[in-house]
């Protein structure tokens, strides 16, 4: 019998049990409205021209407090190893915690993808797809490629779990020796190819490490501290010392490379420096978040973090749009007035973004298939082919979907459908994958 599901954030609020983690709960929360703070502060440059953000210490040193999206896999792993463990006690299936998983990513970009898709489609017939309109139709995809990369992650997690309980440390260490072989034939010998292999590799170590927080391992005595100045003491070596990556861990316009894209092993030593950090304040954190309307908030948040994540470039659009109308612009980027319009640009931003929310948060609460006996290879293939057409979406944008010029006959519009095709294909998967029954 499946449960019933409260209404209201307050409702889920007050029937939180006393053992949940409300920390990374927290956490999961923090990272994503980090990420959608860096993506509008790179935005007020990459949308109106005002320049290229000066490479200097203070720009270097926001790109690695706004890259947070390695607490976003471990927390992954955390939430993973907590789901597997719990259909392990009630007898579920693989096919269980594929759907599961991806119950709750899918529907807002599902809602993402069919909103754009039929705008790209009006602004194409109407001529009007050129300019900012036509930049927007082709960047408001570009996020998704962490939903992408995360679902493959999910593939590969009840196998990566299985492992950790088995061999513990070892698997951590081969991911890590992976990952520097596949940096040297990136970096040394010019196999950009090995860059894209660590695209997974990096966030399944990353994801592993989350794992070990479930276990406890990473809470205890001294190793938040140790994981804290380690990981951020080689971070620092290999990229301002040794000079061996990138210093950037998110790439600003004019800048030169980032360890962000594709990851690498300088971003795994600060995941493993800013978990630690991370950790080291868990107490006083977990103790602040038995506060009625602290865990309130949290619990808002959690139930509308798919909606924020999915458009909150949206939002940058509208401001846009307002802007052009009113022939607005901002001030050259990095100097007195950029930062002093700032905080007004971020407020800008976030006034459509709440009222997007408002719009579709519902897509949050769209049941998914339900759970049942069996069904773990087609539900993993359906996984796959989701991950694969949103990253695909992700990369070529809309720009083109419906009336492609003949220049992107072999370009853009072709790989669009193609993208498509493979996401509904995998969503007819993980439905039909699904039993009559459900697990109480």
């Amino acid at each position: 019998m499946s449960a019933v599901v409260p209404e209201s954030a307050a409702q889920l609020a007050a029937a939180t049990p006393d053992r949940r983690d409300r920390y990374v709960d927290l956490i999961r929360v923090v990272s994503i409205c980090a990420v959608i703070v860096g993506h509008w502060l790179l935005a007020m440059v990459t949308l109106y021209g005002a320049g290229e953000l000066p490479f200097r210490l203070p720009f270097q040193i926001i790109t690695w407090v706004l890259q947070v999206m390695p607490l976003f896999f471990a927390v992954g792993g955390f939430a993973h190893a907590m789901t597997l463990a719990s259909l392990r006690r009630k007898g579920g299936s693989l096919g269980d915690f594929y759907r599961s998983r991806t119950a709750r990513l899918l529907p807002p970009v599902l809602v993402l993808l069919g909103v754009w898709a039929v705008l790209a489609g009006v602004l194409e017939a109407g001529g009007w797809e050129r300019g900012p309109v036509g930049l927007a139709v082709d960047r408001v995809t570009t996020p998704l490629w962490f939903i992408g990369v995360y679902l493959m992650v999910v593939l590969f997690a009840p196998l990566m779990e299985f492992a950790h309980r088995r061999f513990g440390w070892g698997v951590l260490a081969v991911l890590v020796a992976l990952a520097i072989g596949f940096d040297l034939l990136e970096f040394r010998y010019g196999q950009l190819w090995a860059g894209v292999v660590n695209l997974v590799v990096i966030w399944l170590a990353i994801h592993q490490l989350g794992f070990f927080w479930s276990d406890g391992v990473l809470t205890r005595g001294w190793m938040p501290a140790a994981c804290a100045v380690a990981g951020i003491g080689v971070a620092v070596t290999v990229t301002y010392g040794a000079h061996w990556y990138p210093v950037l861990m998110v790439g600003l316009p004019g800048s030169p490379a980032s360890n962000m894209a594709p990851p690498n092993m300088a971003l795994f030593a600060y995941a493993i420096g800013q978990l630690g950090l991370v950790l080291l304040v868990r107490a006083p954190a977990e103790r602040w978040l038995r506060r009625a309307r602290v865990w309130l908030s949290v619990v808002y948040g959690n139930g509308v973090v798919m909606t924020l994540f999915c458009w909150h470039l949206s939002a940058v659009f509208v401001v846009q749009g307002v802007l052009l109308l009113i022939g607005g612009k901002p001030p050259a980027a990095g100097t007195g007035g950029w930062w002093a319009i700032l905080p007004l640009w971020i407020v800008a931003c976030a006034m459509p973004l709440a009222g997007l929310v408002a719009l579709f948060r519902r897509a949050e609460r769209i049941p998914g298939p339900p759970a049942g006996g069996g069904g773990a290879v087609v539900a993993a293939l359906g996984v796959v082919l989701c991950g694969v057409g949103i990253f695909v979406v992700s990369q070529v944008g809309f720009d083109g979907l419906f009336l492609g010029r003949p220049e992107e006959v072999n370009g853009v519009t072709p790989a669009a459908w193609m993208g498509v095709a493979g996401l509904l294909a995998g969503l007819v998967l993980l439905r039909i994958g699904g039993g009559r029954t459900a697990h109480g």
